[in-house]
Parts: structure tokens; C-alpha cells; sequence
């Protein structure tokens, strides 16, 4: 009987302390590896490093372009405040929303660029306003410096649609007028008025000043043949608008305003043209009797 047991075939292992091999190693080395790793850290760097680079160098390209368009917007901005006023024209310059410096001359002059500032420009040449439709019959569009006498002499007054005034005598009047203006106060003038209201703000104070006038005027003083009286009358009205512009520190002057043309009621023309002969004719046959007077006495 064999003093042999079957542990005596199994593999042995060598202990913590000892130097024997291990005794199964060789089985372990007859056995191929299936999963076998390998370093290519190098290679993938050396891959890497000139699109890395590449990247970086467009990168640092563009960086460049970007602050030189900067540059230059920068400079463009700073240069947008150099303007030029022209003849005719005074500037004001805005700094936040105030004016520093006023009614500056024609020529070059530097403002803080928008939104910081701006460079106002102000027209100081005549500007011209006509009141033709307010007190005047109604006509078609194009006709309204037609003469009086090319009006239908049949038409009624329509005051829907019919211009007039009253005069001091309760009569109805009808007149047209013409006005010149200037903006003589830059500052006031862009501190007070809107430029898309300018036109409208003068036309209310004219028409102001002419319905005032005509209330203290007679129909008898209005139709006078002389030029002088209307000058009279076309004076107090130009007064009393620039007194009202003057209330709304507007900045604007009236250069000029007269009467163009004036009329009695259309119906009613030829009987105050008959009138009007009447008195011609009595004016007439009066300085003929002084003259056959001064003749006989003498």
C-alpha cells in the first residue's frame, strides 16, 4: 500500500518566507494572453501637438483682427463727432442731453458722438408761411392764389366749409395773407419747438394774430383802396403773433407778414364793389366842384 496520498499531486505552493518558485507557473506561462494593452501615449501626442498648435496660432490670428477692427471702430466713432456747419446755419452742441456750447458759427466743430452728445444744426435763413385756405372760400386744391374776380360770384358762404373773419362791424370778411420768418435763437428754438411742429406752431400764432386784428377792424376800413391801411392793419397782426411766439420762447422772428388779398362775401361782392364806385364818384365830383370854386373866385 503506496504512503502516497492524492493531495501529494496537486501543486504546491511555496510559502510567504520561501524562495522556491511557485510550482504552477508553468502551466500559467503555456496559457496565451487574450487582451494585450500598449502604450501609445507618445505617438497620440505627437499627432496631437500640430493641430493643437494650428488651433492655437488661428486663435491668436483672429485675436489680432479683433482688436484691430476695435481700433478702428473706435477711432470711427471718436471721428463721427467732427461735423460741418454750413452757411445759413448756427449749431448748438448736446452733451448728455444739455447744451455746453451755443449758437456756434459755420464751420468744423467737434461734439460728442451720439449717444453721448450731438451736433444740432439750426437753418437761420427765411422761411416762408402762407394762410390761404383759413379765411378763404373754398376752392379746389391748386386754385387758392386765384384772383377774387375768378370766383363764382353765385356761390353762398358755407361755413362748414368757407374761411372768414368778423370784423368790428359784425361783417364777414374773407382775406389771405403771406408771412416770412427766421430762427433767430438757435437755442431757444431747439429747447422749445419740435421740428415736425414748427410750421403749424408759426401758422397758429399768424392766424392768431389776424383774427385779433380783424375784431377791432370795420369792413369799411378793411376794403379801402389805399395800401396804407392795410400795412396798418397787417402790422398789428404781425405784433400780436410775435408776441405769442415770444410767450412760447420759440426763437423765431417775423421778417415780414402782409395782406395778399381781401374780399367781402362773394355773394355779396358786387354790391360792396357799387358801394366802393359810389363813394369814388362822390370823392370825384367833389374835387371837381373845388376846383370850379377856386376857379370862379378867382
Amino acid at each position: 500500500m503506496s504512503d502516497n496520498s492524492p493531495q501529494d499531486n496537486l501543486p504546491h505552493e511555496t510559502t510567504q518566507g520561501g524562495d522556491a518558485p511557485i510550482e504552477d507557473a508553468g502551466l500559467a506561462s503555456g496559457r496565451s494572453a487574450s487582451v494585450q494593452l500598449r502604450d501609445q501615449s507618445d505617438g497620440d501626442s505627437a499627432m496631437m501637438d500640430p493641430a493643437n498648435q494650428s488651433l492655437a496660432d488661428a486663435l491668436r490670428i483672429t485675436f489680432v483682427l479683433v482688436q484691430a477692427a476695435m481700433v478702428v471702430l473706435a477711432g470711427l466713432f471718436v471721428f463721427s463727432g467732427f461735423q460741418t456747419i454750413r452757411e445759413g446755419e448756427r449749431g448748438l452742441s448736446l452733451l448728455f442731453g444739455r447744451a455746453n456750447r451755443v449758437n456756434l458759427e459755420p464751420g468744423f466743430h467737434f461734439s460728442a458722438p451720439y449717444p453721448f452728445g450731438e451736433l444740432v444744426k439750426v437753418g437761420t435763413g427765411n422761411e416762408q408761411v402762407k394762410l390761404l385756405r383759413e379765411f378763404w372760400p373754398y376752392v379746389v386744391e391748386g386754385d387758392e392764389e386765384k384772383s377774387v374776380d375768378l370766383l363764382s360770384k353765385s356761390r353762398q358762404l358755407n361755413p362748414s366749409r368757407d374761411g372768414s373773419l368778423m370784423t368790428a362791424d359784425l361783417n364777414l370778411a374773407h382775406t389771405q395773407w403771406q408771412a416770412v420768418y427766421r430762427r433767430t435763437d438757435p437755442t431757444a428754438f431747439v429747447q422749445n419747438i419740435l421740428p415736425d411742429q414748427e410750421e403749424e406752431i408759426v401758422r397758429s400764432a399768424l392766424t392768431r394774430g389776424v383774427v385779433r386784428t380783424m375784431a377791432t377792424v370795420s369792413i369799411d376800413e378793411l376794403l379801402k383802396p389805399q395800401a396804407g391801411g392795410t400795412r396798418a392793419i397787417a402790422q398789428r397782426a404781425q405784433e400780436i403773433a410775435q408776441s405769442t411766439l415770444d410767450g412760447l420762447g420759440s426763437g423765431i422772428t417775423i421778417e415780414q407778414f402782409e395782406m395778399s388779398q381781401r374780399t367781402p362775401p362773394i355773394a355779396l361782392l358786387s354790391r360792396f364793389q357799387a358801394v366802393l364806385d359810389a363813394r369814388s364818384d362822390a370823392q370825384e365830383a367833389l374835387s371837381q366842384a373845388r376846383t370850379t370854386r377856386d376857379t370862379s373866385m378867382n
